[in-house]
């Protein structure tokens, strides 16, 4: 039987599909890094090189929690300083969370109310579907993965993948986080936790790109399982390590509301 031109492709596809197999996004190393601690080291030495960023994005939420669409300044700073800042098609501020990493701030416009508080990552986290510290919400936002808490880590190339996938267990916590990292920046492309046996979280970095030497991913992707969250970020606009100095983590409620003391879990 002779194949002709797309009979060959569907064979291609269809064996694609059998084996599960996805798109090599970079090229095997030819000397692969061995110790699971040097791709941790390589990961905080890029994360380190961001002291600061300013992002003007286009958010997409759908879970649990309803349907949002809409822009969304976020900006980021070391010490785990964070601002979030929802803004109206007309580009007035609709609602903003605003630490200083020790304290927090967040109010909606309209109500006479504002929260404040301790910045602990349940209170920091109130924009996002998923609750983590806000040093790990600067370093997920910039393309790296949290700091995780583990007793195991393993290492090994994923040749489907075309990255490293490093694999970190905490056996007390019944919990796995496994990261791709790419083989070069070291930033990471995938995260997913599991626990107790099921997929709880996962995070999906794409369209990377330099901003003032640094690559960060212009569109990230959060699905959690718990609250059927599908959030997508993409930034319009970026600035990386250019913010001035100024009040944006200031956790002063505006002029005119009260403020609230909102405890930590």
């Amino acid at each position: 039987m002779k194949w002709v031109p797309y009979q060959c492709g569907i064979a291609l596809l269809l064996t694609v599909i059998a084996t599960g197999c996805c798109a090599h996004r970079y090229a095997k190393p030819k000397t692969l890094i061995q110790e699971p601690n040097a791709i941790l080291e390589k990961m905080n030495s890029r994360a380190d090189r961001v002291t600061n960023f300013e992002y003007h994005t286009r958010v997409s939420h759908y879970g649990d929690a309803g349907v949002f669409k809409g822009s969304v300044d976020v900006l980021g700073a070391t010490e785990a300083k964070l601002r979030f800042e929802v803004l109206s098609p007309t580009d007035d501020t609709m609602a903003v969370l605003a630490s200083d990493g020790k304290r927090f701030m967040s109010h909606q416009r309209g109500e006479g109310g504002c929260d404040v508080g301790d910045a602990c990552p349940a209170n920091v986290s109130r924009f996002l579907p998923m609750v983590l510290s806000g040093a790990d919400l600067v370093r997920l936002m910039t393309g790296t993965a949290p700091h995780i808490v583990h007793e195991q880590r393993a290492l090994a190339w994923d040749d489907c993948e075309g990255a490293y996938r490093l694999t970190l267990e905490n056996v007390a916590a019944r919990t796995r986080v496994d990261l791709w990292v790419a083989p070069t920046h070291y930033f990471v492309v995938r995260m997913r936790l599991i626990r107790d046996g099921k997929e709880r979280l996962l995070v999906e970095n794409e369209d990377f790109r330099a901003v003032n030497g640094v690559l960060i991913p212009h569109t990230i992707q959060v699905q959690v399982d718990e609250t059927n969250t599908d959030l997508l970020i993409s930034l319009r606009e970026a600035w990386v390590n250019q913010l001035q100095d100024g009040p944006h983590f200031n956790p002063t409620c505006p002029s005119g509301s009260v403020p609230k003391e909102v405890p930590c879990p």
